[in-house]
């Protein structure tokens, strides 16, 4: 079993053990297991899953924006700006905000500037949401 810890600025959001560890990493998406060869790395938003030992805590997920992990034998440590669990998430609010993202991308007007990459950025975001309902 590995050791996880996740933490975000405001709080320590699991302290558990568990089988494996999806991650959305800059070079793809990882899995750990026990046993992974150690690894300091920096993770992209994306969908974070865990097994735990706990039968009621089957596939656990949730998403995250940028972070960092920390890896070794038995332990991971990740270090997320912020999360979103599955029961925090509006459905009709995340479509309506993805169809305003939308109209604004298909603007003739924009091109691609740092306002067009956010925008893309959150309509990223808002689909990885809406992908913890699956």
């Amino acid at each position: 079993m590995l050791e996880l810890k996740i933490v975000t600025p405001n709080r320590l959001l699991f302290n558990t053990t568990c089988s494996n560890i999806i991650i959305p990493s800059i070079f793809g998406e990882m899995q750990i297991l026990k046993g992974h060869t150690p690894f300091l790395g920096i993770l992209k938003p994306g969908i974070i899953t865990f097994n735990c030992p706990d039968k009621k805590r089957k596939n656990i997920k949730f998403m995250i924006e940028e972070g960092f992990i920390k890896i070794n034998e038995k332990k991971v440590i990740i270090l997320v700006e912020s999360v979103t669990l599955p029961s925090e998430v509006n459905t009709s609010k995340e479509n309506i905000y993805i169809d305003s993202i939308k109209k604004k991308l298909s603007n003739s007007k924009l091109n691609k500037t740092n306002k067009t990459k956010n925008l893309e950025m959150e309509l990223k975001k808002s689909s990885l949401k809406l992908q913890l309902l699956k």
